[in-house]
């Protein structure tokens, strides 16, 4: 199986400073948290691109809040979600797409691209996309 060339890394967030200590909170940690790993990433203020009010209000009717975390325009999280997968360790490996190649839990090889559960421990192969 092939590799993509690219990660693309895109992060909703708000620059308003009315946002509740959880959002700023998990703003802060996201962040943080992908400037240490010196990815490139597309940030995206949501206080100021009106194109993407909708986009994001759509995933708040869900429950999700700011800041709005994709790998490769899969849904991850927020900071809270990414600092999870930092501490288990499963962060770089996503962004590396080695979840193509094979299970992150297991390390069991990947038989195909449309193989959606592992044959050995029976996991979504994708468990870090929240939808």
């Amino acid at each position: 199986m092939s590799k993509k060339q690219h990660c693309r890394i895109k992060i909703y967030y708000t620059s308003l400073t009315g946002q509740s200590n959880k959002i700023k909170s998990n703003q802060t940690k996201a962040f943080l948290i992908l400037d240490q790993k010196q990815w490139s990433l597309q940030k995206i203020d949501v206080a100021y691109d009106k194109k993407s009010v909708q986009f994001v209000q759509a995933f708040k009717e869900y429950g999700y809040e700011l800041p709005l975390i994709f790998i490769d325009d899969m849904y991850i999280g927020d900071g809270d979600k990414l600092q999870e997968l930092e501490d288990n360790q499963f962060l770089d490996e996503i962004y590396d797409q080695q979840y193509l190649e094979r299970c992150l839990l297991c390390n069991m090889d990947r038989k195909s691209e449309d193989q959606k559960q592992c044959s050995d421990c029976k996991q979504n192969l994708l468990f870090f996309r929240v939808i």
